[in-house]
């Protein structure tokens, strides 16, 4: 349990990273939410390929709506 609880957060962390291309103002309003979100959906993923699809769906979501754009 403490080692899934580990890996969460640090998957977390990065998600954080990547909430870096939002404006300041927008992350200090929706992070929380944000966080919250990913969260959910990663824990309700059992499979590699679920896990995968959370993060293309995140980091897609991230690069369509922050101003600053990434090149996936």
């Amino acid at each position: 349990m403490a080692a899934a609880r580990s890996t969460e957060m640090r998957i977390l962390s990065v998600y954080r990273g990547f909430l870096a291309l939002y404006p300041s103002e927008f992350r200090e309003e929706y992070s929380r939410e944000l966080c919250l979100a990913f969260s959910d959906r990663w824990r309700e993923q059992r499979s590699p390929a679920g896990l995968l699809m959370v993060w293309l769906e995140a980091l897609a979501g991230i690069s369509m709506k922050s101003p600053r754009r990434i090149r996936i």
